[in-house]
């Protein structure tokens, strides 16, 4: 989302270096007006998926 919004990736990554996930529940939020609790499971995470051939 930060990135959306206009800052750069290496910008994004310094803003949230270090941080817990309670500050970037918290950013989002404020921010962006979206609570990740909300979010469908799929975008929580870091799921991932793959298709076998």
């Amino acid at each position: 989302m930060l990135v959306k919004s206009g800052k750069g990736e290496g910008e994004a990554h310094e803003i949230l270096k270090g941080t817990l996930s309670k500050y970037k529940n918290e950013l989002l939020f404020q921010r962006f007006q979206m609570n990740y609790n909300n979010e469908p499971k799929m975008f929580q995470k870091g799921l991932c998926t793959y298709q076998q051939k």
